[in-house]
């Protein structure tokens, strides 16, 4: 982490939290709150959403009270800076309002985040986010956030075409999202009232990277990982990669072509060292097999890269450090074998991605903490062998 040195010369951390501040359904304006441990000299966020939802414009806030020029780019890319080289002091303040443009149930979240500090000798912050918001409720037509005998009148009045609704109303009363305002629309709305049960739109496609769980109606925006293993990506993230331009990889003093590499069986090999990120370029391997060898430090992200991989066989070595979140971008995973190692942290709730595994074996490290509910599913799913997840580590069962 970067760090400061404040009075007494002591070098401290400079953290900053992006959240979500008042929202205002009516006027459609989300305040974006910034908590700050030193002055900002410029900031960058991204606003994740699903489609119907458009983020139109950017103003106000200590941003723009402070000089600072701000821009939303066509990729909801939020840009703030000073060309008159001024800060947004330390702090707690809505940093910027966004204005938006159509009606979602799916949620809406920051990321992405890159915030400075100073300018001859510029800081990063180390960024934390607050958590997702969800707009707007299907059925709810008067928008007071409770689905009731109200909205059922109004529906019942734009169904009668004695009022003109507006295009929010048009949305709401459109409970079951078919196109039609109708009898449905207000037997469905009478149900939820009685069961507690609402229409919750979102990704239902288990393979997808943004799959709802919570979802009971697909309202497809369900993105997948690109070959950057960038959820929705584009693929362009990673043209400037280690990979640019190379044709063969080196491992362990073998050579192997990118193009025609599909297969290494590396294991009993004496291999020592680490595993070199460039492993992460040989894109068209479907078997990895590196057993039983003297293998150190962490497994590399890199490895997310690999998504022809069947077969994922790392057992038998004394790798550290936490399982990379990326593992869950090979979801032709049929056997991962990562035993007799020692890694740390917790399971990846991404794993659950790995939708085709036979054999998970993560026995014999040092894990800890539950197992994520995501990769709870899958072991029912796929009748996987959960003592091959526990035995030898220090997990907590929540599976049961």
């Amino acid at each position: 982490m970067d760090a400061i040195v404040n009075e007494t010369g002591c070098e401290y951390g400079i953290e900053a939290t992006l959240s979500f501040g008042e929202v205002d359904l009516a006027s459609q304006t989300i305040e974006i709150h910034l908590e700050n441990s030193a002055s900002v000299s410029g900031f960058q966020f991204l606003l994740s959403s699903a489609d119907s939802v458009d983020f139109v414009d950017v103003y106000g806030g200590s941003a723009e009270e402070n000089g600072f020029t701000v821009e939303l780019g066509g990729n909801n890319i939020v840009l703030g800076f000073s060309l008159s080289a001024t800060e947004i002091p330390t702090g707690s303040d809505v940093l910027t309002i966004v204005e938006f443009d159509g009606y979602s149930q799916a949620e809406i979240c920051l990321s992405e985040g890159v915030i400075t500090s100073g300018y001859e000798d510029a800081q990063y912050f180390d960024v934390s986010y607050g958590d997702c918001i969800s707009l707007y409720s299907k059925g709810d037509v008067n928008m007071d956030g409770v689905l009731d005998v109200l909205d059922i009148v109004t529906i019942v009045n734009i169904i009668f075409e004695t009022i003109d609704p507006d295009d929010y109303q048009i949305w709401a009363a459109d409970y079951n999202s078919d196109g039609d305002i109708n009898i449905m629309d207000i037997v469905q709305i009478v149900n939820a009232i009685f069961s507690d049960d609402v229409i919750i739109e979102g990704c239902m496609d288990d393979p997808a990277c943004n799959y709802d769980e919570s979802a009971n109606v697909d309202d497809g925006s369900c993105e997948y990982f690109d070959e950057c293993g960038v959820c929705g990506g584009d693929g362009s993230s990673c043209e400037n990669s280690i990979c640019d331009g190379l044709t063969e990889v080196e491992l362990w003093g073998v050579t192997y072509d990118i193009g025609s590499t599909t297969s290494i069986s590396l294991q009993d090999h004496n291999l020592t060292g680490s595993i070199p990120p460039e492993i992460g370029c040989l894109t068209n391997l479907t078997g990895l097999n590196l057993s039983n060898n003297q293998i150190t430090g962490e497994i590399p992200s890199e490895m997310g890269q690999l998504t022809s991989l069947t077969y994922l066989n790392l057992r038998g070595n004394q790798l550290t450090g936490e399982i990379p979140s990326e593992i869950g971008n090979l979801t032709n995973l049929t056997q991962l074998l990562l035993y007799n190692n020692q890694l740390s942290g917790e399971i990846p709730y991404k794993m659950g991605n790995l939708i085709n595994l036979d054999i998970l074996w993560l026995f014999s490290n040092q894990l800890t903490g539950e197992i994520p509910p995501e990769v709870c599913d899958l072991i029912e799913s796929n009748n996987l062998n959960i003592d091959g997840i526990l035995l030898g580590n220090n997990l907590i069962n929540t599976c049961d």
